[in-house]
């Protein structure tokens, strides 16, 4: 990476540049013989805190308790929302890349993959990057 912060930077690319400018160098392949090399990892989430709340047992007792009711349509059900909402994530991460080259032509390609199932359901991210 390098930093031009001077008046050559505003002179090469316009008033834009008045604060400066950052060029970031990317991989450069080297030359030899071709190099393929492959990076992964794979993790696991779990929910760390469950929200503290009241079962359908407690909460039916809390209404006695009360003089309140429920509606009769919602009498019986007792479903962990938590439960139903939420599993074990899992996430995994591939990388592939070849390098080589000679003294003249030097190149480097590599392919990311990337998914993560999320801790809630249908949260989900996948990605390729070339």
């Amino acid at each position: 990476m390098d930093v031009m912060k001077d008046a050559s930077s505003t002179a090469i690319y316009g008033s834009r540049a008045a604060n400066g400018v950052i060029f970031v160098t990317t991989k450069r392949g080297k030359a030899g013989k071709p190099v393929l090399a492959y990076s992964a990892y794979a993790a696991t989430e779990s929910v760390s805190n469950r929200v503290n709340v009241l079962s359908a047992d407690e909460y039916t007792q809390f209404l006695d308790q009360n003089g309140l009711s429920v509606a009769q349509s919602e009498s019986g059900y007792k479903t962990d929302w938590q439960d139903e909402i939420t599993r074990t994530g899992f996430s995994h991460n591939h990388n592939i890349s070849l390098t080589g080259g000679n003294e003249g032509t030097r190149y480097n390609a590599s392919v990311n993959y990337f998914k993560n199932e999320g801790i809630v359901k249908r949260i989900d991210i996948e990605r390729v990057v070339s």
